[in-house]
């Protein structure tokens, strides 16, 4: 399914709606909507802003479309908190034919009257139909971990909810299959805070890890073709546990056995949670001897084997470790971390390396022998050279996502970093689908908007050191299917930054 994304005109629609949030009470009416209703609207000069609101409850289930009746309208849609704080944005529907149209579905966070904003997107105009499903928590169909349910499509082509309780201490793995093979169907999965962590379409079968969480992930499907019966099988498992094949419904052929295809979120199998902070990665990582590149190397991190830590770099972008009983440092772009790791202090760096004379040295005598020199052993360095400083409280854990990318499709990411806070964040991306090519490039973008000391913010693979606005070229191939980009806001002044990553298969 083509997706057209347009960054920009979301980066203005997002200002322009909140601007006009703080001015709600005092100028605009608005049209009051329930659970069912669809309403027709119009854009135009005079009415650049249609303004809806509806009452619900906390845990509600609630799905806001804006469907585009004049062909020339690319609608957008805003949803705002009963204290007018906009909760979610949204100008393109993965579930539409065209992309066009918007969609928000989220579960309320209180009690109240909420507040819908539609607008067109790139100063579009025309009518529109708006339309709001809600229902409680009670009414979402559960998906329980280790039971195989059926969505079945057989009778009707209505979007089909359900909810999976998040494992709070591990990670889940969500398995979608169709039923029978070769049934298309859709999926859109949002996690436990609203945010949509995955979107497929026309996928034979998929699995979406789960991370640990509190609350309810909430996975949506429909069918590609609504004159074509079928069904989708859905189980959560355990990482690790056997993949169960549960047997079709009566009324369905069985399920073939069908070959694992690549997971779409590639985020490491994470070991047992150890009592202290360690750190691991999924392949060989050099240790070396401060937190840089220019610093020499002490030994290797290799799959499998944890390090403790104990400290970070003042750039919060190394991790120091106890290597076989000497200080090392490992990068954090190739590591993760397990256990207690909210509050490591940060420690002050090593000297720089002092870099070696480019003339080359002084002509020995004739009265030097090699053979008669003494080896004078040269200590390693040890923890005592280190100061480190009393934690941060305000440092959270560092944020890791990971997706899935196919060779002709455009995805965005929009997430928060924050100084004090939450400063950094790893997005780890790979290629799902290559569409039989030896390689793929896409081009990368990265847009800011917040307060504060926002040109702090810098984003990029290994040391992030480039800054909003400017563009990135990856290239993925089958043996190099791994990048991590990195966002980060390391102060020292406050700053609250709204990012979005756009990525777009290179033409």
């Amino acid at each position: 399914m083509m997706i057209r994304f347009r960054f920009v005109a979301a980066a203005v629609l997002f200002i322009f709606i909140s601007s006009i949030a703080f001015i709600l009470p005092a100028s605009a009416q608005m049209t009051a909507l329930a659970y069912g209703d669809a309403v027709i609207g119009a854009i135009s000069a005079q009415t650049p802003l249609g303004i809806y609101s509806f009452t619900g409850a906390a845990d509600d289930l609630i799905t806001i479309r804006v469907i585009g009746i004049t062909p020339a309208l690319n609608p957008a849609v805003s949803l705002l908190s009963p204290a007018q704080q906009q909760l979610m944005v949204n100008d393109d529907d993965p579930f539409s034919p065209d992309g066009l149209d918007a969609r928000i579905t989220a579960r309320l966070p209180t009690d109240g009257a909420y507040t819908v904003l539609v607008s067109g997107a790139g100063a579009s105009a025309g009518d529109y139909l708006i339309t709001l499903d809600g229902r409680s928590s009670e009414g979402v169909n559960a998906i329980l971990p280790g039971v195989m349910v059926l969505a079945d499509f057989s009778a009707a082509a209505t979007p089909q909810t359900y909810a999976i309780p998040a494992d709070p201490a591990a990670t889940q793995m969500l398995r979608l299959a169709p039923d029978p093979l070769g049934f298309g169907f859709a999926a859109e999965v949002r996690d436990p805070a609203g945010i949509v962590i995955a979107t497929l379409s026309g996928l034979q079968s998929a699995q979406i890890a789960l991370a640990p969480a509190a609350g309810m992930y909430v996975l949506l499907l429909r069918p590609i073709s609504p004159e074509i019966s079928g069904g989708v099988q859905i189980m959560v498992t355990g990482v690790g546990e056997p993949q169960l094949v549960p047997t079709a419904a009566p009324t369905l052929p069985p399920l073939p056995t069908i070959p694992p295809l690549p997971t779409l979120n590639l985020s490491p199998t994470p070991p047992p949670t150890p009592t202290i902070c360690m750190v691991f990665s999924n392949g060989p990582v050099n240790v070396r001897f401060g937190p840089g590149v220019n610093f020499d190397i002490i030994g290797g991190l290799i799959p499998g084997q944890m390090l403790p830590v104990f400290g970070l770099s003042p750039d919060r972008i190394w991790y120091a470790v106890n290597f076989n009983g000497v200080q090392g440092w490992v990068s954090s772009t190739v590591t993760f971390l397990a256990g207690p790791c909210a509050n490591l202090p940060v420690l002050v760096s090593p000297p720089t390396p002092t870099p070696l004379p480019t003339t080359p040295p002084p002509t020995l005598t004739p009265t030097f022998v090699f053979s008669t020199a003494t080896m004078t052993t040269i200590p390693l360095p040890t923890n005592t050279l280190v100061v480190p400083v009393p934690p941060i409280a305000t440092i959270t854990p560092d944020q890791v996502f990971s997706f899935g990318l196919v060779h002709n499709e455009t995805r965005t990411f929009t997430e928060v970093v924050n100084f004090p806070g939450q400063y950094r964040d790893i997005i780890n991306l790979s290629v799902a689908d290559f569409g039989g090519a030896s390689s793929v490039t896409f081009n990368l973008n990265l847009q800011c908007l917040g307060s504060g000391a926002m040109d702090q913010t810098m984003w990029g693979t290994g040391q992030p050191s480039q800054e909003c606005g400017t563009p990135l070229t990856l290239i993925f191939t089958p043996a190099s299917n791994l990048i991590p980009i990195i966002v980060v806001n390391p102060g020292p002044l406050a700053a609250n930054v709204q990012y979005t990553i756009t990525i777009s298969p290179a033409l």
